[in-house]
C-alpha cells in the first residue's frame, strides 16, 4: 500500500479544490480522510503518483503501478507527466498540458486517450519513427506540439488536418529525409517550425503551402544542396530563417522575394562537400546574388559566417535601413566594395575576421557615425584601417593577426576621444613600428584605457 503525505499546500493548489470550498478534493482513485487537518493521509493504493507544488501530477507506471486498481481518470491537475506509461492508458478532461516520457508502447498507431482541454503536448524524447493521425487523434485543441527527439523517420499524409489551432510545432533532432507537399496544409494558425537537426536533403514545391502565418522557420543542420523559392512564396510573414549548416552550393537570387517582413536571414556553415574528396570543399566558394537582400526593410540581422563566400556584392544590403547586425566571418573575402554599407546606417554590430581580406576602401564605414558599437577585422592582412568617425563611439575593435605597422594620426585621435571604449584588442599578431610617432601614441592610449580596467591584449609596448 502506498501513502501520500500531503502537506497544507493542497490549500494553494487549485487542481485539488473543491469550487467554492477550502475542502481539498480526494483524487480519483484514492481514498481520504472524512475531515482533513492541516496534515493529512491519503491513500492512493496501487497509483505512484505525486502532485508537486507547481500543479503538476507525475506519474511513473514502473513504480508499484496497478492498472487493475486505477481507472485511468485523473483530478483536475492542469498539467500531467507520465512515465513508462502506455500511451492509451489515461485521460483527463482538464488537464492542458501533458509531458509523455519513456512510452512503454513505443508506436504512433496507439491513441494517446481523451484530453479535450489539452494545450500543450510534448511527447518529445520516445522512439515513435512514424507519426499517424490516430496517434494525435482528438487533439485538435493543442496550440504547442513538441515532437522532438523521437527517431521520426516518416510523418503520414493528414497528420495535421485538424490542428488549425496549432501556433508552435517542435520537430527538431528526428530523421526525416523529406517534407512531403501540403504536409502542413490545415496550420493556417502556425506561426513557428522548427526542423533543423533532421537529414533534410530536398523540399516540395509545397511543404510549407498553408502556412501563411509563419514567422520562424529553421531548417539548419540538415542536408540541403538547393532550394526552390516557389517554397518559401507561401511564407508572407516570415520573420526569421535559418539556413545554417547545410550543404548549400548557391543561393537563388529571389529567394527571399516574398519575405518582405524577413527581420534575421541566417546562412552560416554552408560548404560544398565533395563524396569522393571531402578537402576539395575548400576549393569552392559560395557566390551571393547581387541584392540578395536588398529591400528588406525590416531586416535586423543577417549572417553568411564560415560559407566559403568570396565575394559580396556591392548591392547586397540595399534598402536594409534597419540592418543592426552583419556577420562575415571566416569566409574567404579579399576585398569589400565601396558603398557596401551605404544604407546600413543602424549597422551596430560587424564581424568581417578571418578572411584574407587586404584593403578596405576608404567609405567602408562612412556614413555609419556613432551607431557602429562591435568591430572585427581579425585575422585578415590589413595594414590599415578605414577611416570614419566611428572610432569615437566604438565600444569593441578587434584588429589582432594583421599586418599593422601604425595607424593613421585620425584614427588614433578618435580613440583618444573614445570615452566608451570597452575592448581593444591589437597588439597581438602586428608588427608595429614602435618608432612612429602614432604608435607611440597609440600604446599611451592602451595605458590610459587599461588605468580605466578596460579589456585589452596588450602585455608590452614598445
Amino acid at each position: 500500500m502506498r501513502f501520500f503525505r500531503l502537506v497544507a499546500f493542497f490549500s494553494s493548489l487549485g487542481l485539488l479544490m473543491v469550487s467554492g470550498s477550502s475542502t481539498p478534493k480526494c483524487p480519483d482513485s484514492c481514498t481520504c480522510p472524512e475531515h482533513p487537518e492541516d496534515l493529512f493521509v491519503i491513500d492512493c493504493s496501487g497509483l505512484s503518483a505525486l502532485v508537486l507544488p507547481n500543479n503538476t501530477l507525475q506519474v511513473d507506471c514502473l513504480q508499484d503501478f496497478d492498472p487493475d486498481k486505477f481507472p485511468g481518470k485523473f483530478p483536475s491537475a492542469p498539467e500531467v507527466s507520465l512515465t513508462n506509461c502506455p500511451p492509451d492508458t489515461f485521460s483527463s478532461h482538464l488537464t492542458k498540458s501533458l509531458f509523455l516520457r519513456n512510452l512503454s508502447k513505443p508506436t504512433s498507431r496507439v491513441r494517446l486517450g481523451s484530453w479535450p482541454s489539452l494545450q500543450k503536448l510534448d511527447v518529445s524524447h520516445n522512439e515513435l519513427e512514424f507519426l499517424s493521425s490516430r496517434f494525435l487523434e482528438g487533439m485538435n485543441g493543442v496550440v504547442q506540439l513538441d515532437l522532438s527527439r523521437c527517431r521520426l523517420l516518416f510523418i503520414y499524409p493528414f497528420v495535421f488536418k485538424d490542428f488549425s489551432l496549432l501556433q508552435e510545432l517542435y520537430l527538431e533532432d528526428n530523421k526525416l529525409t523529406e517534407i512531403e507537399d501540403n504536409q502542413f496544409e490545415e496550420l493556417s494558425s502556425l506561426w513557428l517550425l522548427h526542423l533543423w537537426g533532421n537529414r533534410l536533403s530536398r523540399l516540395e514545391n509545397n511543404s510549407f503551402s498553408g502556412l501563411t502565418e509563419l514567422r520562424q522557420l529553421d531548417l539548419s543542420h540538415n542536408r540541403l544542396s538547393t532550394i526552390n523559392p516557389v517554397i518559401l512564396a507561401p511564407l508572407k510573414k516570415l520573420q526569421h530563417l535559418d539556413l545554417s549548416h547545410n550543404r548549400f552550393q548557391s543561393l537563388p537570387g529571389n529567394l527571399l522575394r516574398h519575405s518582405s517582413k524577413l527581420q534575421v536571414f541566417k546562412f552560416e556553415h554552408n560548404l560544398k562537400q565533395s563524396v569522393r574528396n571531402p578537402d576539395a570543399e575548400w576549393l569552392q566558394t559560395i557566390e551571393i546574388p547581387q541584392g540578395f537582400l536588398s529591400d528588406l526593410p525590416d531586416l535586423r540581422r543577417a549572417s553568411f559566417a564560415e560559407s566559403a563566400v568570396a565575394v559580396v556584392p556591392r548591392f547586397l544590403l540595399r534598402g536594409s535601413a534597419s540592418l543592426t547586425h552583419l556577420n562575415l566571418k571566416g569566409n574567404r573575402l579579399t576585398t569589400i566594395p565601396r558603398f557596401f554599407l551605404h544604407d546600413a546606417v543602424q549597422l551596430r554590430w560587424l564581424d568581417l575576421s578571418h578572411n584574407q581580406l587586404s584593403n578596405v576602401t576608404g567609405d567602408l564605414l562612412s556614413g555609419l557615425s556613432t551607431s557602429l558599437l562591435y568591430l572585427n577585422v581579425s585575422n585578415n592582412r590589413l595594414s590599415s584601417l578605414p577611416p570614419g568617425a566611428v572610432y569615437e563611439s566604438v565600444h569593441v575593435l578587434d584588429m589582432r593577426h594583421n599586418e599593422y605597422e601604425t595607424l593613421s594620426n585620425d584614427v588614433t585621435q578618435q580613440l583618444r576621444k573614445n570615452v566608451d571604449l570597452r575592448e581593444l584588442f591589437f597588439v597581438q599578431g602586428n608588427p608595429w613600428n614602435c618608432k612612429d610617432r602614432n604608435t607611440e601614441e597609440l600604446f599611451k592610449i592602451i595605458v590610459q584605457i587599461l588605468d580605466k580596467g578596460v579589456a585589452s591584449d596588450f602585455e608590452s609596448g614598445c
